[in-house]
């Protein structure tokens, strides 16, 4: 995936620069049933065509061309760490920054 100067800059400013390029790399080795978590740290009500839950899946399986599984949580809820192991990627909010600790220690790359 092409990212562009100004995806790198700003995910160096947010101290991200290193699980944004782990989730890349990711992305492109995804096979048929590999777990995504998608965390989204708002506890808005999910609506028709909603990004989370609707866009993100479609992007994701265009790019990759995989069949996919994904888990969502959102608001205060987040998986425990025995329950991360079997995913091999994440996407959340990033400015929830205990999501982010959580993601880093379980090695899983971050998308946002």
């Amino acid at each position: 995936m092409a990212i562009t100067s100004f995806s790198i800059l700003l995910a160096r400013k947010r101290g991200i620069l290193s699980p944004a390029l782990l989730a890349l790399e990711i992305l492109d080795q995804l096979e048929d049933g590999d777990r995504i978590l998608i965390s989204e740290g708002c506890t808005h009500q999910r609506q028709c065509g909603d990004i989370g839950s609707v866009q993100l899946l479609r992007l994701l399986k265009s790019y990759t061309g995989k069949e996919l599984c994904f888990r969502f949580s959102s608001g205060r809820s987040f998986p425990e760490k025995s329950e991360l192991s079997g995913f091999r990627l994440s996407a959340f909010d990033l400015l929830r920054g205990l999501r982010l600790q959580k993601a880093r220690r379980r090695g899983l790359g971050a998308l946002r």
